[in-house]
């Protein structure tokens, strides 16, 4: 058997033969008597020789090789001849780089979404597939699969295939059929697709309202769904569609960077547990990115059966997220992965848009977002519920009166009227007693339609109302003329209840009493006038007679334990708004809050709505 370099057998013939080395560098203007065969020697210093075997070189530098040249050669040929390419016996290698609109069919076509088919599965790269020499559109379906994965060391593309998901997943299925919300704890680039008609919201790693507030109303559709699916008798999201001809959207939650998600919320740990075991019944999904497998607890990862792979330090974490991979792992390239498979197949993720660098691609993303957003006129999902800056009663449509929002759910916590009659404003310490009742009486023109309103206000603090109180009153002695007017009105409409018929009540227009100041109140206004309006409270509930009270603590307090009838009578009758302080230190309402609650201090315009039903914390409504 020869041993010579470049020697080979072929199973044709038994004859040995010498292969050409074709790598040499192309010259095509050597000489090839040059290379003739010319045996060299070595001379060592005692007349002994040995065969020299001179370098594989030709000594000429050049940027093609023979073999490079002898290819080109044959592809020039065959094509100014006409000769067809030969049948590949392999598919052509995955490309690096492979843009979403190379494998994506979309439903949105720059003016509207057209049909799609049931269930929810985007595409988000190309999969290779050797054995059947295939490569097609890598899709998640989370229909048959449920939540997902993403594993990938840093740098290895988790976020763009986010981003393709996203873009992806908004081009095929129209806003009425999916919901999207996003948790940014990574570099915050998911803020790029908030205003796409299908995303409800971005919450960010360090903004802990938001954060939790999406948690909450996830969680509260969740068993919203609960009880829908089970009126019907069916498990699933399609079942349920089907049978009961509402187009139920699919929720997406998709989650950059899970690791600190409980770090930074521990308390968000049985939400993704709930989430991870039952969400996919009822259409609600989580798509999470994850750096390593630890960064997931297992009893969450425990309910999570799909994974994709990108490149990862430890080859044993392949065979865990997708299944045995016979020693394949992903080419070291950028979006490069394993899907989940028997067996797993590499796939390339797509980038979200085209454009020669990472700025062109986040402009193009930018101009679909706000075509997308610019062409949805219909219903859109519900927006993350975050407490505003400021509660504005003209913000909310509500039948009663705003008294705020509350804190636990963001939704528009009333007073109703006809209910409650009486409002009591308690302010301590920086609690703002003027904005507040101010923004009460300014609600009561449209909420209690044609309302007589007076207001007393001896210190003029709330001469802002003029325009809008028929009776703005500042002088104690006319206060008591106005009260003293105003029995002989009451005493009629008394006498007509009386006698069993208060259908006259639905013409007369409501009274408004308000008070802007107790302290001063009892302080100026006469005995008379001050028994009155206790009488008003013990009698007006069914003569659409109405009082707003507002008072610092102190002077409540004061006169409450002093045995002061009107203040005592409003403390146990009306609905008390509580600014300001803790609600300890108000005293004299009964709450049944824990002690830990009840003394929590209450800055801004945080405070706590005490009705017969029970109490709420809130942010009182200021304009």
């Amino acid at each position: 058997m020869s041993t010579s370099f470049c020697a080979s057998y072929m199973n044709i013939t038994p004859k040995e033969i010498q292969t050409f080395w074709s790598g040499a560098p192309y010259n095509p203007h050597r000489d090839p008597e040059l290379q003739r065969n010319s045996r060299l020697s070595v001379v060592n210093l005692y007349g002994q020789r040995s065969s020299y075997e001179a370098e594989k070189t030709t000594g000429y530098r050049s940027e093609q090789t023979e073999i490079d040249a002898v290819v080109e050669f044959l592809e020039s040929y065959t094509r100014q001849n006409d000769i067809l390419r030969a049948k590949s016996i392999w598919a052509t290698k995955l490309p690096a780089l492979i843009e979403l609109d190379e494998i994506l069919q979309v439903a949105f076509d720059g003016e509207r979404w057209g049909e799609v088919e049931s269930g929810l599965s985007p595409a988000v790269g190309m999969i290779d597939d050797p054995r059947t020499q295939s490569q097609y559109p890598f899709r998640l379906d989370f229909s048959e699969e449920g939540h997902v994965v993403v594993y990938g060391s840093p740098g290895t593309g988790k976020t763009t295939f986010l981003q393709s998901l996203i873009i992806s997943t908004a081009l095929t299925y129209p806003p009425e059929i999916l919901s999207m919300y996003l948790m940014d704890f990574g570099g915050g680039s998911l803020n790029l697709f908030l205003n796409l008609p299908h995303v409800g919201g971005v919450a960010r790693d360090a903004d802990k309202e938001k954060t939790e507030k999406l948690c909450k109303m996830i969680a509260s559709e969740i068993d919203r769904r609960k009880e829908l699916f089970s009126e019907i008798g069916v498990v699933n999201i399609d079942s349920y569609r089907e049978a009961s001809g509402d187009t139920l959207p699919y929720i997406l939650l998709i989650l950059d960077n899970f690791a600190p998600v409980m770090e930074l919320y521990p308390m968000l740990d049985s939400f993704f547990q709930s989430l991870s075991r039952e969400g996919a019944s009822f259409g609600v999904y989580l798509v999470a990115t994850a750096s390593s497998q630890n960064a997931i607890p297992y009893r969450i990862a425990q309910n999570i059966k799909n994974g994709v792979a990108l490149r990862l330090p430890d080859k044993s974490d392949y065979i865990s997220i997708v299944g045995r991979t016979e020693g394949m792992e992903p080419e070291n390239l950028p979006g490069r992965g394993l899907a989940r498979g028997k067996p797993p197949l590499e796939f390339q993720t797509v980038l979200p848009a085209r454009g020669d660098n990472e700025n062109q691609r986040v402009a193009r993303l930018r101009e679909l977002c706000e075509l997308m957003d610019s062409k949805w006129k219909g219903a859109r999902p519900a927006p993350i519920p975050v407490m505003p800056g400021i509660v504005r009663s003209a913000d909310f449509k509500t039948e009663g009166l705003l008294a705020g929002l509350c804190v636990e759910s963001i939704e528009p916590v009333v007073v109703d009227m006809t209910l409650n009659p009486y409002i009591l404003i308690s302010a301590l310490g920086g609690g703002d007693r003027i904005e507040l009742i101010s923004a009460i009486i300014g609600q009561t023109p449209e909420k209690l339609s044609g309302a007589l309103v007076a207001l007393y206000d001896p210190t003029r603090e709330l001469d802002a109302l003029k325009p809008q109180t028929p009776e703005y009153i500042t002088e104690p002695a006319a206060f008591d003329d106005y009260m003293a007017s105003l029995m002989p009105i009451l005493q009629n409409r008394k006498e007509r209840a009386d006698s069993g018929d208060e259908s006259f009540l639905l013409e007369e227009k409501p009274i408004v009493v308000a008070i802007g100041d107790l302290g001063r109140f009892m302080e100026t206004v006469s005995e008379e006038s001050i028994k009155r309006l206790g009488n008003i409270i013990n009698l007006g509930r069914r003569l659409k007679v109405h009082i707003v009270l507002a008072g610092r603590g102190e002077d409540i307090i004061k006169h409450y334990y002093a045995g002061e009838p009107l203040t005592i009578s409003m403390v146990g009758n009306a609905a008390a708004i509580l600014i300001g302080g803790s609600v300890q230190t108000h005293g004299v309402f009964t709450t049944k809050l824990g002690y830990s609650e009840a003394a929590e201090q209450l800055s801004g315009a945080m405070g706590y709505l005490v009705t017969q039903t029970g109490v709420r914390k809130i942010k009182c409504v200021t304009q």
